[in-house]
């Protein structure tokens, strides 16, 4: 390419770069995460999603690892009870968990990846809540000086990402607050 034309290609905002004999637009970009999955626990049988979106340019692809293994999705398995949403997220249609098989609970991250590189999401456990749980908290009323907080930890402290809906303990961060909240 002579120096005149690319000269007339910088001016024109086209610049195109080799990179391993592929093309390099001026405006593509690695991916970065944008939304990190946060902890999760809930009760076995009922949904959940874990967050997670990226950008970048070319748009990157989303992939999911659990304790550092794929997760398999309805993508792979059509009977599957884990969906990948358009935005990245892991919804899951029901919690699996049984007494031998755990497949739901564990550390996940998201991996977003584009020709240009890779991004990992911070780590989030989704843990199952044991039936037993219900029984500990059977005591506890929350009564918190802030009303932002709810008291629903074991051991009565006021915590704002644990909340007590429909009698089970449920960490939702950025969830509607609760003044007051009394298990029978």
């Amino acid at each position: 390419m002579s120096l005149l034309m690319f000269t007339q290609l910088m001016l024109c905002g086209f610049l195109y770069v080799r990179v391993d004999g592929s093309r390099l637009r001026q405006e593509d970009f690695p991916p970065r995460i944008v939304e990190h999955p946060s902890d999760v626990i809930v009760s076995k049988g009922e949904p959940t999603t874990l967050n997670c979106k990226a950008e970048g340019r070319p748009t990157p692809t989303i992939e999911w690892y659990k304790d550092g293994e794929r997760v398999e999705t309805d993508k792979d398995d059509p009977r599957s009870h884990r969906m990948l949403l358009p935005s990245g997220s892991l919804f899951f249609l029901r919690i699996v968990h049984g007494r031998r098989s755990k497949p739901d609970e564990g550390s996940y991250v998201c991996v977003a990846r584009n020709y240009l590189g890779e991004a990992v999401s911070r780590n989030a456990s989704l843990e199952v809540a044991s039936e037993g749980a219900q029984g500990v908290l059977t005591e506890i009323v929350a009564a918190c000086d802030q009303p932002e907080s709810v008291a629903a930890s074991r051991d009565g402290s006021c915590s704002p990402r644990w909340q007590i809906y429909d009698s089970s303990l449920i960490y939702r961060p950025g969830t509607v607050p609760v003044q007051r909240v009394e298990i029978k």
